[in-house]
């Protein structure tokens, strides 16, 4: 339990929220990662076309990491998420009626404001509140040990259901549309679980004297590389569905079957992780996670 005096069973039951959110809130912007056929196909779009969309995403999420920092420590983690949950699952009402390409571009950078303005650094700072010091490798361990389990439990059933509709356009967009409920459902729920934070749990001073003792510390640029290296490989396993269909002939489902197996593998890793970095320290498991990311890439070359 962490300093913050919330009880255990509340603590746990805020992490288990906070697992479905960081899933749900994802689910309809990496979507390509298990349709990436189907969604060129109802879209009318190319290969191209759709890796922009992902470009527009990047671009607004990198230019929002930064300011959504400085909001997360001024704004409490309950607004933050509760008010990103909601305003990504409207959107994910909209990208289910399947708009124009330049309309799905505007979408998706959109996402990028309610994912990495609003809801990224909020979900950080929750999850550290929940964990004491000691445990803070554990907590973001079993977090995205979490995600990885619930991603593939929605993954499956919303490839299930996909497939049970004839792989349609009524299908897909009854998957957009049921995850984009979902995302309504724990904005809800958020904002009447978590409790409102003192003053004295928010950070204030001098905004551009924080950034410039921040800017200069060199532990700060070596994890942005880490960060970004980590979410290139990320992204890389997006297309694992073209991937296996178009080089290997194996079918639309098949490819989005494999790409599903990589959640139900992150359970047992990132728990492992975030353990193993509380005993023998996270650089370690750092470098050993990258070498084993180095060795996969390279297999399928």
């Amino acid at each position: 339990m962490g300093e913050s005096g919330v009880s255990l069973w509340r603590s746990r039951g805020m992490l288990l929220l906070l697992v479905a959110g960081n899933t749900v809130i994802y689910m309809m912007i990496y979507l390509r990662g298990t349709y990436y056929i189907p969604m060129m196909e109802e879209l009318q779009i190319n290969n191209t076309q759709l890796g922009m969309m992902g470009v527009s995403y990047g671009i607004a999420a990198a230019l929002c990491y930064f300011p959504g920092g400085w909001l997360a420590d001024r704004l409490s983690a309950r607004k933050l998420l509760t008010l990103s949950y909601i305003l990504t699952g409207l959107g994910g009402f909209y990208f289910a009626t399947f708009p124009s390409y330049v309309m799905c571009v505007l979408l998706h950078a959109y996402w990028g404001i309610t994912t990495s303005l609003i809801f990224w650094a909020a979900s950080i700072k929750a999850t550290r509140q929940l964990a004491a010091v000691t445990e803070q490798g554990r907590a973001y361990g079993f977090l995205e040990a979490g995600h990885g389990l619930a991603a593939g439990i929605l993954l499956s059933v919303g490839l299930a259901l996909f497939a049970r509709l004839g792989s349609s356009s009524d299908a897909l967009s009854l998957v957009i549309t049921a995850y984009a409920l979902l995302c309504l459902l724990i904005g809800v729920i958020t904002w009447f679980f978590f409790n409102e934070e003192s003053g004295d749990d928010r950070c204030s001073g001098d905004l551009w004297g924080n950034i410039i003792k921040v800017v200069k510390m060199p532990r700060v640029w070596l994890i942005t590389l880490i960060i970004f290296c980590a979410h290139w490989a990320v992204c890389a396993t997006q297309y694992l569905v073209p991937f296996s269909s178009q080089v290997f002939g194996a079918s639309v489902i098949f490819g989005a079957a494999l790409s599903i197996m990589k959640d139900y593998v992150r359970p047992i890793v990132a728990a492992g992780a975030g353990i193993a970095g509380d005993r023998i320290g996270s650089s370690k498991v750092i470098s050993f996670g990258f070498l084993l990311l180095l060795a996969g890439f390279v297999s399928l070359l």
